[in-house]
């Protein structure tokens, strides 16, 4: 019975491990390793070539200098040349000074692409800034100012008791006196002044009045011919002339109602994309020529500078914050 049991045991063992066998596809031959094939060796594509910037300010790439000249461009236009290789020849940069027509021409640019310097009057650097266009180094001084001021003067029956800057906005359907219509402290400043206190310069005056002077826009004021008009700052009324100084109820018909920022003669200033290396050396070359005897004249030629003094952004707070306040689309007074 055990023999058999065992017999038994031994065959069951077998046939299970045929079975096992069986299931993992039982025992097979290993295929022959296939001959290894040839694989090309990688090389290398060349990149093309990557062109290298060419400087600013350097033979190939010169930095354009716009300016616009206090006189005439003919009359100005060898003092540009003489000046342009002056700077080359204290500093190595090379530059181009161009002269243009208008600020308006200057500011275009400053806003483009192309990398330049120019020298702005204070308004349409303002506007410039406003867009983030024109970074400012130097600021031209004639005599012992840096710009001028301008006051707005108004008919007293317009004003209150006390005159306030408020009263502006009584000049809504009057008159306004002005030198043109092209002239920037009698027309333009005002008109901004105007706009803040809500009355639309172009469209809600009864009109405006040329006339021929500071004087001539006293007495049209005082005479009730226009009941507004601008003079330089301090000029009203102990400047005017002495036929108006003789009135004694002169102050009592006309008075100051508000009086401008410092609007400045010439800002050197910059597009943010002119690096510091070209900035810093063009700042100082500028600042030397207006302080040398020797080389002064050929810059005055174009800017009329006593001496420049150097700036920053902070230094032109108050200007930025009248032109805002017009409410006035700012790229239209840079054209």
């Amino acid at each position: 019975m055990k023999r058999w049991t065992a017999l038994n045991a031994f065959l069951l063992l077998s046939l299970l491990g045929g079975l096992i066998l069986a299931a993992c596809g039982g025992p097979s031959t290993p295929p022959p390793t296939p001959l290894p094939t040839a694989t090309a060796t990688p090389r290398s594509t060349p990149l093309p070539p990557v062109p290298t910037a060419v400087p600013l300010a350097s033979e190939d790439n010169p930095l354009t200098i716009l300016m616009r000249p206090e006189g005439t461009r003919r009359a100005s236009a060898g003092s540009a040349q003489a000046l342009g290789e002056l700077i080359q020849e204290l500093t190595g940069l090379v530059v181009e000074i161009e002269l243009v027509d208008s600020y308006g021409e200057i500011s275009a640019r400053l806003c483009g692409a192309e990398p330049v310097a120019g020298w702005l009057d204070g308004l349409t650097y303002g506007v410039a800034a406003i867009q983030g266009c024109a970074d400012p180094a130097l600021q031209v001084r004639r005599a012992n100012a840096t710009g001028y001021r301008v006051d707005l003067l108004i008919s007293a029956e317009l004003a209150g008791d006390e005159v306030t800057a408020e009263d502006i906005g009584a000049l809504a359907g009057q008159t306004l006196c002005r030198l043109s219509s092209e002239d920037v402290a009698t027309w333009l400043v005002p008109g901004l002044m105007l706009q803040a206190a809500g009355v639309d310069p172009l469209y809600g005056l009864e009109g405006v009045l040329d006339v021929a002077d500071s004087d001539a826009i006293i007495s049209a004021i005082y005479n009730d011919e226009c009941q507004a008009g601008a003079v330089p700052n301090r000029y009203f009324p102990n400047r005017a002339g002495s036929e108006l100084r003789a009135l004694d109820d002169l102050r009592d018909r006309v008075a100051v109602v508000q009086s401008s920022p410092e609007l400045p003669y010439g800002i050197l200033v910059y597009s943010q994309t002119v690096p510091l290396n070209v900035r810093i050396p063009l700042t100082d070359v500028f600042f030397q020529i207006a302080a040398s005897s020797e080389h002064k004249q050929t810059l005055a030629a174009i800017l009329q500078q006593d001496s420049l003094a150097r700036v920053d952004e902070s230094d032109f707070a108050d200007l930025r914050a009248f032109l805002q306040s017009s409410g006035l689309d700012l790229t239209l007074l840079g054209e």
